[in-house]
């Protein structure tokens, strides 16, 4: 019997699509880096473009990473805080998502899944304890410009990227966001000091909006 290259490209190719048809691989964003201190502040807009769940997950405490926090916001108007992990899971049963640390024992990673509408938002790494505020982005977090805050915090003496037992982490993380019609720009690491400006530059506009001659007629 002849087979022809074109009928066995024919059959690969109806194959795979096959494949591809009935397992859709759904879009994911990954960003890593390092933290340069306790404090710091990761934020990542991104952009849903139809309603659909969304999962946003940390893979690097598994790996020897520090504690993450996941902060989810809105992206828009208030920028209130829809979401957040900052507990992680309880190991073996409590894991959920998470990855087991082989060290310590723990499943820290942070995990959140939602279903959203379609619109923008603003997802928010931080290190454990460094809590969202809320109800919105503006309100801060409630270890910013407190530096190297795990070690006092933790040991009683100088030291950065500590877990609550006081045993040493690393300061990498890997964040990822996985969903249909998922879109995000290059994330930007910011400092506490930096939002701290931020923060109280808006503080000083709204109070002057207040006071102004018009607002007081």
């Amino acid at each position: 019997m002849r087979i022809s290259w074109a009928r066995c490209g024919l059959a690969a190719g109806l194959f795979l699509s096959a494949i591809a048809w009935a397992d859709p691989i759904t879009p994911a964003l990954s960003f890593g880096g390092n933290f340069s201190s306790d404090d710091q502040i990761l934020t990542i807009p991104f952009i849903l473009g139809a309603p659909g769940m969304v999962t946003l997950n940390t893979v690097s405490f598994a790996s020897g990473g520090f504690e993450p926090v996941l902060s989810l916001f809105e992206g828009t108007g208030a920028q209130s805080l829809i979401g957040q992990d900052t507990i992680g899971g309880t190991a073996p049963g409590g894991c959920g998502g998470r990855g087991i640390d082989a060290g310590s024992g723990y499943c820290l990673d942070a995990f959140l899944q939602q279903s959203l509408n379609a619109g923008t938002y603003l997802l928010a790494l931080t290190e454990s304890d460094n809590i969202a505020n809320g109800p919105g982005f503006l309100d801060g977090f409630s270890q910013q410009g407190q530096g190297n805050f795990t070690g006092p915090e933790f040991t009683g003496s100088a030291g950065s990227f500590l877990l609550f037992d006081g045993t040493q982490r690393s300061s990498a993380y890997l964040v990822n966001l996985t969903g249909d019609n998922l879109s995000s720009p290059t994330p930007e690491p910011f400092s506490a000091g930096l939002i701290a400006v931020g923060f109280a530059a808006v503080g000083l506009i709204r109070r002057k909006r207040k006071s102004s001659p018009e607002n007081l007629s």
